[in-house]
């Protein structure tokens, strides 16, 4: 029987399956090469260096993670959906969520900065129709969410599979009125300074 030829493809996704159960700690040559059945010969010619890998195991968690939301985001309500499919994958995916979350973005200097790279910005324009508020009510309303939800999935991935969905959800619905409150049309100027 003739040897099994050992891709990238397939160094990247054992590679990605050892991150998934444990963080990119994991993620060791010798690991790859027994999840692979194979010698480390292979893994050291596709990773000539283990940042490279690295990076590509981060490429393809942000793969399963727009997988994982893209099939939890309700269209009708992405602003509320959105929230719960984040608190979702953190619960779920704690080591993903670790990975792809926590780590150093080049050129990002703010938080205006990583909602503008980040955020899907059709979730402000339902937001402000829905709502019935103005876009730039609807942005800060959003980054506050953001912010507020990655705080609480962050909490989520140290608590893993033990937390409760249905606390999580009433979190999200307190955080999204008081901030709703915050931005309603009334107190747009408050929003705008805050912003």
């Amino acid at each position: 029987m003739p040897k099994q030829r050992i891709t990238k493809d397939m160094v990247v996704e054992a590679a990605f399956r050892l991150a998934r159960q444990g963080g990119m700690d994991a993620v060791r040559v010798k690991a790859i090469a027994q999840e692979l059945g194979c010698s480390v010969q292979p893994i050291y010619g596709y990773c000539e260096n283990m940042e490279g890998l690295r990076r590509e195991v981060t490429a393809r968690a942000g793969a399963f993670l727009r997988d994982y939301l893209h099939s939890r985001i309700d269209p009708d309500d992405p602003f509320r959906s959105t929230g719960l499919a984040y608190a979702g994958f953190a619960r779920e995916e704690p080591h993903l969520y670790r990975l792809y979350f926590l780590r150093q973005r080049e050129g990002l200097h703010s938080f205006d900065d990583i909602y503008q790279a980040e955020a899907d910005p059709r979730i402000a324009e339902t937001i402000a129709r829905q709502r019935n508020i103005p876009p730039e009510a609807a942005q800060t309303l959003h980054r506050h969410m953001m912010i507020y939800s990655t705080g609480l999935s962050f909490m989520l991935s140290v608590l893993g599979s033990d937390a409760d969905p249905e606390q999580t959800a009433a979190q999200l619905e307190e955080a999204q009125n008081a901030f709703a409150r915050f931005c309603a049309p009334e107190e747009e100027k408050q929003c705008e300074k805050q912003a």
